[in-house]
């Protein structure tokens, strides 16, 4: 199967549980990303079945179609856009683009019948016509302890925090700021993690030890998320998710709602 999905960090993450269903169904997919720099981050959320999962730029697409003799299938999650991409293929591929199809060609118990789309994030599955619950029972990610103590002490001494110290996680970019009303130790020092490491997916040690930890909705945040929900992340303290920050709407603030988690406390 080619795979063309939306070319950002926390899709990665919400079309993670999708890529590992059709792998019940497909050998081999190959994942196409518009960007050559994210290439490394989907290794990573993929590192346990990279025999598996080949990851491409869009640049390579004509590679994979002849090395696959033009007989494969091709699975569009950007709604009507790349249709360019394969005119020229004189219709020996099947080509399947968010219309329900791809549902009826597994053919499976996981179709979804009479449901409503609950969230940004599920609708790549609703488009599609695949249960939304896949996106939680199939999501997994491995993670790999030896880089997250190495990124951890990066962080503390990049910060000049002693581990012995406690510290509270924040996000913020130049022109996305919290409201540090809302901290509730103002004594202890604050780690950024926007932009903090190149391999956000290896700060899940320094993430699971801070005192505090306040978000404004982005990657990380569903990172945490994901993680959380399929018990992959031990952290009991409240996760403060600063949603006025970007305000996006309904149905992305819904992508963290449905399962809601005890310990999330929503800032709206």
């Amino acid at each position: 199967m080619l795979f063309i999905g939306y070319s950002a960090y926390g899709d990665y993450l919400s079309l993670n549980g999708m890529t590992r269903y059709l792998l019940n169904f497909f050998k081999k997919i190959y994942y196409i990303t518009e960007h050559i720099n994210h290439i490394k981050y989907i290794e990573i959320l993929y590192n346990d079945i990279l025999d598996k999962i080949n990851i491409y730029t869009y640049d390579n697409i004509d590679f994979i179609l002849n090395k696959n003799k033009n007989n494969i299938i091709i699975f569009n999650q950007m709604l009507n856009n790349n249709k360019n991409l394969f005119l020229n293929d004189n219709n020996k591929n099947i080509y399947y683009n968010c219309d329900n199809n791809i549902s009826k060609y597994l053919n499976n118990e996981n179709i979804i019948i009479n449901q409503k789309n609950i969230s940004n994030s599920t609708s790549f599955y609703f488009n599609n016509g695949l249960n939304p619950g896949i996106i939680n029972d199939y999501f997994y990610f491995k993670r790999n302890y030896f880089e997250e103590d190495k990124y951890y002490n990066f962080a503390l001494n990049k910060i000049n925090i002693s581990p012995e110290d406690k510290y509270i996680i924040i996000s913020e970019l130049n022109n996305i700021k919290i409201n540090y009303d809302y901290i509730v130790k103002k004594n202890l020092k604050t780690i950024n993690i926007c932009n903090l490491v190149e391999q956000p997916l290896y700060l899940i040690k320094l993430l699971e030890n801070a005192e505090e930890i306040h978000l404004f909705e982005h990657s990380n945040a569903l990172m945490i998320y994901y993680l959380q929900i399929t018990n992959n992340f031990n952290y009991k303290n409240i996760i403060y998710l600063h949603l006025y920050v970007r305000n996006r709407g309904k149905s992305i603030n819904d992508m963290y709602k449905f399962p809601k988690l005890t310990n999330w406390e929503f800032i709206e």
